[in-house]
């Protein structure tokens, strides 16, 4: 019989490592962490997206965390309770996995895997809400949370050393409302397709079920401008007449009216993983932008960033995925909702820019030292003609010939004075 659907959430919250060497190293030695060996069980992905899970290639390594070593993680039952006004949840949410997913680009994934159980829909919807945000995740009174519960940030800071704690991906002004998990949930429900769509939009997003939803389609009609294609930034797609699959810069979701989905292994192995790929394009990609944003004096620093750039594109973006039809639309389609031909374009144009403003600065400092040493070289030509002429007086006794030692030194001068200006 095949696995039955598990209500749950995959909560991927993206980190910057320093050095990959260094945290792999401490995760050996500190207590609740030990290697993942085969973190995917991938049926559907063509094999060069599979190799990077090899370990020779020094692509990609896991790391599992033991769930009885983890702080109380707060539940939200209570501030849950609350906004839905009721008494008590459906069921309640579990973390039954934490894993930690490193990419050589230098950006990995700390995963929270909850699992819901009876939950609604609803009551799902507030829980993302609450969980996937670090800056609502540590409020007390917000969430009302119980004697002895942590917030997610708080965990995080505990299992992790704290240089990568402190590298929380975020690329907004306003980090600390940005600062936030990349969701993928999985959820089995009867309920009508009204309900269907709504619900997929929400749990795309990380939206409370207190948002205005708004069928996506209709947004194009409702703009007064026509070049603006709202729906470009949606992924809406249904499989089949029980499958159906919504996505969004902030996450992706899949729904399904079949509690025993032959493909339930799929969804957390091959689509999880090619979730994190893309996820690891984009965030590897905003970090290589800002890199050079703070580096623009440093011509060594932008070649070294450049370089990493291009292994990202060579070694870990692709175009195709999988020749399933399933799997590549999604796949596309999120491939241009997170906007990655976008962004390694903007890598490539502005490190163009600022090599190119790099060589007109050197340029310009080289032409300043050359003009500097001709002036010393004409300085120092100058005072060996004199020398020249003191010495054709002291020593002929025609005075024609100081005449010309000096016609022959002022024509010396002219020749350097005009083979300096030709070089310019």
């Amino acid at each position: 019989m095949p696995p039955k659907i598990e209500n749950c959430t995959y909560f991927m919250l993206p980190l910057r490592m320093e050095n990959k060497e260094v945290l792999c190293d401490f995760l050996k030695k500190k207590e609740g962490w030990s290697k993942l060996e085969h973190p995917f069980r991938i049926n559907y992905l063509l094999n060069y997206a599979v190799d990077l899970l090899d370990e020779k290639n020094q692509a990609f390594v896991s790391y599992q965390y033991d769930i009885d070593k983890l702080p109380k993680i707060t539940n939200f039952k209570n501030r849950i309770c609350e906004i839905l006004e009721q008494e008590e949840l459906s069921d309640l949410p579990q973390i039954t996995q934490v894993h930690l997913h490193l990419f050589s680009t230098g950006v990995g994934f700390l995963l929270f895997k909850v699992n819901y159980g009876k939950m609604t829909l609803d009551e799902v919807a507030e829980y993302i809400f609450c969980f996937r945000s670090l800056r609502n995740n540590e409020s007390k009174d917000f969430l009302k949370m119980e004697e002895g519960e942590v917030g997610l940030e708080t965990a995080v800071k505990r299992i992790l050393p704290e240089q990568e704690t402190q590298t929380i991906l975020c690329f907004s002004n306003t980090a600390q409302i940005k600062k936030q998990c990349v969701i993928y949930t999985i959820f089995e429900t009867h309920e009508e397709m009204e309900v269907v769509d709504k619900f997929r939009y929400y749990l795309a997003h990380g939206y409370n079920c207190r948002f205005n939803y708004t069928d996506p389609s209709t947004w194009i009609a409702q703009s007064n401008n026509k070049n603006l294609d709202f729906v470009s930034y949606e992924l809406q797609y249904n499989v089949s007449s029980d499958s159906f699959w919504g996505g969004s810069q902030d996450g992706l979701v899949c729904i399904t009216r079949n509690p025993f989905s032959y493909y339930y292994n799929n969804l957390c192995n091959d689509y999880l993983f090619m979730y994190l790929l893309l996820l690891n394009q984009r965030f590897s990609s905003l970090a290589y932008i800002q890199d050079l944003a703070r580096h623009i004096n440093d011509i060594q620093r932008i070649e070294d960033i450049y370089r990493k750039s291009i292994v990202l594109k060579t070694v870990y973006s692709f175009r195709v995925i999988s020749d399933d039809r399933v799997y590549q639309n999604i796949y596309s389609r999120l491939y241009g909702i997170l906007e990655l031909d976008e962004l390694l374009k903007d890598i490539e144009e502005t490190h163009d820019q600022l090599s190119h403003q790099q060589e007109i600065e050197q340029r310009q400092r080289e032409e300043k030292i050359s003009t500097l040493l001709t002036g010393l070289s004409i300085l120092a030509l100058f005072s060996a003609m004199v020398d020249l002429a003191d010495f054709l007086e002291n020593f002929s006794s025609r005075s024609h010939l100081s005449v010309l030692s000096i016609l022959i030194n002022f024509s010396i001068l002219l020749l350097v004075v005009y083979l300096s200006n030709r070089k310019k």
